[in-house]
């Protein structure tokens, strides 16, 4: 059951990630739809998507929709967070296809009647995810540093002192 409604979510979320360049209009449907599928899979006791990191494709509609057409400050800290949950399913990923790869290269060489599993295609893809790791961690981190000086630009400049001290204690 559980499974189900990851797949439901993933598939929600992946349909309103393609149609929200080309379809403004059903905006709010997904989003009605991708709720609904939320509550439905959270109510239910035997559940255990609340304690599962959500579907990347949902994470990164979530990001489109925090940081278009405007970034509001008050999101940035929950903004910074869905960016991290982000960058733990690169870097798995990235584990996963060192791991895959490293296989690949072991095991015909340890049983010379088993071929690899994996194709020249499979490869190169593989190969691709580990060779950007570095960079792509560059970005994430420069990205981060960016999304945090516009946070504290906003902090710094709101109208009190009182709204500074609030703002830093309640993070």
């Amino acid at each position: 059951m559980e499974a189900s409604y990851r797949a439901e979510l993933r598939r929600q979320a992946h349909q309103a990630n393609t149609r929200a360049s080309t379809d403004k209009l059903h905006i709010q449907e997904d989003f009605r739809n991708i709720y609904t599928t939320l509550t439905e899979g959270l109510s239910s006791e035997e559940s255990k998507l609340a304690a599962k990191p959500p579907p990347p494709e949902l994470m990164m509609l979530v990001v489109r929709n925090m940081i278009y057409p405007n970034i509001l400050s008050a999101y940035i800290p929950d903004l910074l967070e869905v960016l991290s949950n982000i960058e733990k399913w690169r870097a798995r990923a990235n584990g996963r296809a060192g791991r895959a790869l490293a296989c690949d290269g072991y095991w015909p060489h340890y049983h010379k009647q088993y071929s690899s599993g994996l194709t020249d295609s499979d490869r190169k893809v593989l190969q691709v995810i580990s060779d950007a790791h570095e960079v792509t961690r560059t970005k994430y981190v420069e990205i981060l540093k960016q999304y945090c000086n516009l946070h504290l630009y906003y902090i710094w400049t709101s109208k009190s002192p009182v709204d500074v001290k609030q703002k830093l204690d309640s993070r």
